[in-house]
C-alpha cells in the first residue's frame, strides 16, 4: 500500500518514503531469528531512510533511524547520532539513544559484559563518551592517546576503505567541538549570534546586492585536529 501511495501520490512522497523505511524497521523485528532476512529487511530501511534524509538533509530524526539501523558498526553510530543532534532540526531524543552505544563500551573499559569493538573504535567511543556525559573525564586523555597511536596503523592497514570512517571521524569531533548541539557551548552561542545577526542584517538593508560579498554567508571558523600522513596513496 505505501509503494503504492509513493508512486500515485507524489505531494506526500517524503512521508510515503519514511513510512517505507518503517516498514523495513518492523520487518526486521519480525524476522530477529533469521540472520538472512535481517540482513534484507535492515539494507530495505535503509536505502528508504538514505533516500528520505537525501530529501531532507534538515530532519535529526532520519538520520537517528540510520543510526540504529547502522550496528553493530560503531563509528557510523556515533557520526549518524552526530548529525541527529546537530541538525536544523535536531531529535532531541538522540541524547538518550546514544547512551546505548556509550555505555556497553563503558560496562567493557570497567570489567563488565561481553561489548567488542576494534581497538581504534573502542579508543574513539570511549572519548567521546567522557566528552558527552562528563563523566570520568581523567580517562578521556589516556582514550585520546590510544585512538592517536591507533590511528596511522589503521589508515597503512585499510588504505583507501579509511575514507568512509574517516569522514565519520571528522563529523562526529566537529559536533564534539560543538558540545553535541548543547545551546551552552561557546561555539553554539557564536552561531546563534551569527544568524541573528544576518538576519538583522538583512531586513535593515534588502536593497543590498545579494551577491556582494558583505551578504555571503557568516559562521565561525572552526578547526578540528588533523593528523597528516605523508606519502599517503588515499
Amino acid at each position: 500500500m505505501m509503494a503504492l501511495l509513493y508512486e500515485t501520490v507524489p505531494a506526500f512522497e517524503d512521508t510515503w518514503i519514511e513510512c517505507l523505511g518503517d516498514l523495513g524497521r518492523y520487518r526486521m523485528a519480525i524476522e530477529d531469528d533469521d540472520i538472512r532476512d535481517l540482513e534484507v529487511w535492515t539494507g530495505v530501511a535503509r536505502h528508504w531512510y538514505s533516500k528520505a534524509s537525501d530529501k531532507a538533509p534538515t530532519t535529526g530524526r532520519l538520520y537517528h533511524h540510520l543510526a540504529i539501523l547502522a550496528r553493530p558498526n560503531a563509528l557510523q553510530q556515533l557520526y549518524y547520532y552526530a548529525k541527529s543532534l546537530c541538525a536544523v532540526v535536531p531529535f532531541t531524543s538522540a541524547r538518550e539513544s546514544i547512551l546505548t552505544l556509550f555505555d556497553p563500551v563503558l560496562n567493557a573499559e570497567n570489567g563488565h559484559g561481553q561489548y567488542r569493538l576494534p581497538p581504534l573504535d573502542t579508543a574513539f567511543i570511549r572519548a567521546h563518551e567522557h566528552l558527552f556525559t562528563g563523566r570520568t573525564m581523567e580517562r578521556f586523555e589516556p582514550a585520546v592517546k590510544e585512538f592517536l597511536g591507533l590511528f596511522d596503523s589503521q589508515i597503512g592497514r585499510i588504505t583507501k576503505k579509511f575514507m568512509e570512517q574517516g569522514c565519520h571521524i571528522a563529523i562526529s569531533n566537529n559536533v564534539a567541538m560543538l558540545g553535541f548541539a548543547s545551546k551552552e557551548n561557546p561555539l553554539m552561542k557564536a552561531i546563534a549570534s551569527s544568524s541573528e545577526d544576518k538576519a538583522a542584517d538583512v531586513d535593515m538593508d534588502e536593497s543590498r546586492d545579494e551577491s556582494s560579498p558583505s551578504m555571503m554567508p557568516r559562521s565561525p571558523s572552526i578547526g578540528f585536529l588533523g593528523i597528516p600522513r605523508w606519502k599517503e596513496t588515499n
